[in-house]
């Protein structure tokens, strides 16, 4: 089952900043392709969204970025420098709109 995992709170900022060039890639940590596309249409995901259709252990996505646990949100600034990942500091993303700003 989907979870909110953080989506509301990203969806809240993409909104707020998307006019000032903030760009979210969504990926989804699942192989239910029916479900992960009920998720994005019912909640109005219209950002970039991402499946490999396989479970986290065996996504290539979480290993490519050193994500290790769900959900995690990583910044990335224009010049692709990693400048935010909630995993390794601020699980309950307290710090992800501050992170934003600084970057966008």
């Amino acid at each position: 089952m989907l979870h909110d995992f953080g989506w509301p709170l990203i969806k809240t900022l993409y909104d707020k900043y998307k006019e000032r060039g903030l760009k979210v890639v969504y990926f989804n940590n699942d192989d239910d392709e029916v479900r992960w596309k009920s998720h994005v249409e019912k909640n109005q995901l219209t950002w970039i969204n991402v499946s490999e259709k396989q479970k986290f252990l065996e996504s290539k996505i979480p290993k490519s970025f050193g994500i290790y646990a769900v959900p995690t949100c990583i910044l990335v600034n224009a010049n692709g420098k990693v400048t935010y990942n909630s995993d390794q500091e601020d699980t309950g993303l307290d710090k992800l709109e501050v992170a934003i700003i600084n970057v966008i």
